[in-house]
């Protein structure tokens, strides 16, 4: 676990490693291949406003902006908080590219809806300007080592210590891999990093307790029953929806589709600011852009982001901040938890696998995704359903298609439905999957040199 190092008396540190979980649309000045990177201002910036979540509602504005210049600093003066980004490992950035091979396996939008791909609404204007190219990428997997050096800093009389600031930076830092990401389209799934342990810090609340005590040592007088102006933790929505999947692209999928049905079928036309704007509503020359009062631009108050759970399977997080502009704070929040229940009901439903079309020879393939091979061991759910003959069934875990376990003598004795065990597979379609408890056979050994020999009579 990282943990601060304290060697010296005016300084403390702490490394991490940050894994991205989904790709991440990350660029420079140029926006291109060789600026597709994180860099220390991008995660300073991030770190900034997750520590703002932390302490926006309990001060006002003149206060917090003072706070907040002594930690992080501003055009004028410098920051006590350091901040180094290193690359360790990942693939090369890519371009995006609508038309790949890993996207044509997605499952098609639901028929008689006029829907787009959920993944390329997700991830709207990163490949939809003829007139631009389209974005770069760092994929799944790439990884960055982040150094936080932090000396001592000063708020008005009070000398704020290295240990002090280092708390505040390390739960800002916890804060956004838990729930945010970096990059453009971040707020819809895309640069999710895996999440990281800090020390002292395992949930929001202990994040609310350490703001609490910093403002305390600063010596600050506190609001109290005042609603917040920015977004605070205070008020946070959140939602956590296992799945089944290990495919960030399928998963971005689903996140783009549930939220682009909740804008079609859980809002009214005019009401779809309340996610952010700008927003057109309408085609042609009838589109209007939506404005929330004297406001015609505002970030989406919802956060989408991905995580990996310890089994490999994906874990998607939305939590959503009520906004005072969007158009007010009893409406903004209304309709956030209506998103969130919304979202929670939509990605529980059972996703059909997509249909790959027939080639040249007539022969329609099986889509690569989700489906296992004949002999894999893979990790199924048993189920209350029996066969027709009381046997049991199960349900991969990856796909969610389910069918018959064949072997029933073999089933344990303790077994018992929503159980998860280790099958290994004997047939897999699109509809079924078919399933043993018996390992499989092992391979038999080819013989030496010798017993070939022996076999043959030897050499003369």
């Amino acid at each position: 676990m990282p943990s601060p190092d304290f060697t010296e008396a005016d300084f403390a540190s702490a490394s991490f490693n940050l894994k991205l979980v989904t790709p991440a649309f990350l660029a420079g000045a140029s926006q291109q291949q060789g600026d597709c990177d994180l860099r220390p201002a991008t995660l300073r910036g991030l770190l900034r406003w997750w520590w703002r979540t932390m302490h926006a509602a309990h001060l006002d504005r003149s206060t917090l902006k003072k706070l907040e210049t002594a930690v992080w600093g501003d055009a004028e003066s410098g920051s006590p908080v350091r901040i180094a980004v290193d690359f360790v490992n990942g693939g090369q950035p890519q371009r995006y590219n609508k038309k790949a091979q890993q996207f044509q396996n997605l499952p098609k939008p639901p028929r008689g809806q006029k829907v787009t791909q959920g993944l390329f609404y997700a991830s709207y204007g990163m490949a939809d300007d003829p007139n631009k190219e389209n974005r770069w990428y760092r994929p799944a997997g790439s990884c960055w080592r982040v150094t936080l050096t932090v000396r001592t800093g000063r708020f008005n009389r009070v000398s704020l210590m290295p240990k002090q600031l280092l708390e505040q930076a390390t739960a800002a830092l916890w804060l956004m891999t838990q729930f945010g990401g970096a990059g453009s389209r971040s707020r819809k799934g895309f640069g999710s990093f895996d999440d990281i342990e800090v020390q002292g810090v395992g949930s929001k609340d202990d994040c609310i307790k350490l703001a609490s005590r910093f403002r305390i040592e600063c010596s600050l007088e506190i609001n109290k029953g005042k609603s917040a102006d920015t977004p605070a933790l205070e008020e946070m929505l959140n939602m956590g929806q296992p799945t089944v999947w290990k495919d960030p692209w399928h998963a971005l999928d689903q996140i783009g589709m549930a939220l682009q049905l909740f804008a079609k079928k859980g809002l009214d036309s005019k009401e779809r600011g309340v996610l952010g704007l700008p927003r057109r509503v309408g085609r042609g020359r009838e589109a209007q852009s939506l404005r929330a009062g004297q406001i015609d631009r505002h970030a989406s108050p919802a956060f989408w982001s991905l995580a990996c759970r310890q089994d490999g399977l994906l874990l998607i997080r939305l939590i959503a901040f009520p906004a005072a502009r969007l158009p007010d704070k009893r409406v903004s929040k209304e309709k956030l938890e209506h998103l969130v229940e919304f979202t929670r009901k939509e990605l529980a439903r059972p996703r059909p696998l997509p249909r790959v079309a027939p080639d040249k020879g007539g022969v329609t393939p099986q889509p690569d995704y989700g489906l296992p091979k004949a002999g894999e061991r893979v990790e199924a759910e048993l189920l209350t359903e029996k066969t027709r003959k009381g046997g049991w069934k199960a349900k991969h875990l990856d796909s969610g298609i389910s069918g018959p376990i064949q072997d029933d003598q073999n089933a344990p004795a303790d077994a018992k439905p929503g159980q998860r065990v280790k099958l290994t597979v004997t047939f897999a379609t699109r509809k079924e999957i078919g399933f043993k408890w018996a390992e499989p056979p092992s391979p038999k050994k080819t013989p030496g040199r010798k017993g070939q020999r022996g076999q043959r009579g030897g050499r003369r």
